[in-house]
């Protein structure tokens, strides 16, 4: 992943809020993280 002054990966805690809060309407649903950086949402999705 390059290295960019002020961007960072998606942190794990926001991760896991994101898909706590998004479970019940994902459930068998298929994800492409369009802007995925190191990729990280993508594999835990």
């Amino acid at each position: 992943v390059r290295q960019v002054a002020g961007l960072r990966p998606t942190s794990d805690r926001a991760r896991e809020t994101l898909f706590n809060v998004l479970a019940p309407q994902i459930s068998n649903a298929r994800f492409l993280d369009m802007f995925a950086g190191s990729g990280a949402v993508g594999i835990e999705a």
